[in-house]
């Protein structure tokens, strides 16, 4: 079965006060011009890249102005192949993809490094318009291979609200409503997972929205699988609508520092 957002009631959290998150879009800086519409603006300069943590596998910038290939940094370069007819346009630290919502995607190569069964944390930067707040379903990061309930992890916008899933086989998510969110602004969506402690966790912009127990590890073959940004079961549903920016992928779960200075790298804030 796919995601059903109103099958989990997660808490919702900051992390220390325990009240209600409701995260609020960063001002810009004083005689900053307007971050949107982006595709408006000359290429901002991409700012220098944070030092890359232990358990990165993957930081996908989506910088090239032209072709269907994009490549990660590092030496691994893990490469994504464009399907559909997505479009390259300036973004906030750059360039980045728009996707149409109907049949844009990218497919990574099938690295092993993207075969992560334990301790997880996906992290993207990403645009959403308020059309994408409805009903519908829009993918942004998964893995899989098109197996009912055998989705070893899945970040996605579900009903209007923002869900973390991960089939264990058993399926646990962890989803927070999106109903507060500034749309057509640029966001940090992240979804951890802490095996040790066995929780799901989401967060936006640097803070922990939402909490839920869960297993250790996924406990299935996922060797074969292969990891899609913007859609799902290898590019036949749940197509996103918005801007992707960056994806950023480790195998270790971030702690609450180590989040919060990614998220303010990826929105050009400095990391102090």
């Amino acid at each position: 079965p796919r995601s059903d957002p109103g099958a989990c009631r997660p808490r919702a959290l900051y992390p220390e006060s325990g009240r209600t998150a409701r995260p609020r879009p960063r001002p810009a800086a004083a005689g900053a011009p307007p971050v949107h519409p982006a595709e408006a603006q000359p290429p901002a300069p991409r700012p220098e890249p944070s030092v890359a943590l232990p358990g990165r596998v993957l930081a996908l910038g989506l910088d090239e102005a032209t072709g269907v290939i994009t490549r990660g940094e590092g030496p691994a370069g893990i490469r994504g192949i464009l399907q559909g007819n997505p479009e390259r346009v300036n973004a906030r630290r750059g360039r980045g993809v728009s996707f149409d919502g109907r049949n844009d995607w990218i497919l990574m190569d099938p690295d092993p490094a993207l075969d992560i069964t334990g301790a997880l944390t996906v992290m993207v930067l990403v645009r959403v318009p308020a059309a994408a707040l409805d009903a519908d379903l829009y993918m942004m990061v998964w893995r899989g291979d098109e197996q009912g309930g055998k989705d070893p992890y899945a970040l996605s916008i579900a009903g209007s609200q923002l869900v973390f899933r991960r089939d264990f086989p058993r399926t646990v998510q962890v989803a927070w409503p999106l109903a507060d969110l500034a749309t057509d602004e640029y966001h940090v969506f992240c979804g951890v997972h802490r095996a040790e402690e066995g929780t799901l966790e989401l967060w936006v912009d640097g803070t922990r929205v939402a909490i839920a127990p869960a297993p250790k590890a996924v406990g299935y073959p996922t060797g074969a699988m292969r990891t899609l940004v913007g859609a799902m079961d290898n590019g036949k549903s749940q197509f996103f609508r918005g801007v992707i920016d960056e994806v950023r992928l480790f195998a270790r779960a971030l702690n609450a520092d180590e989040i919060a200075a990614e998220a303010a790298a990826l929105q050009g804030e400095p990391v102090r």
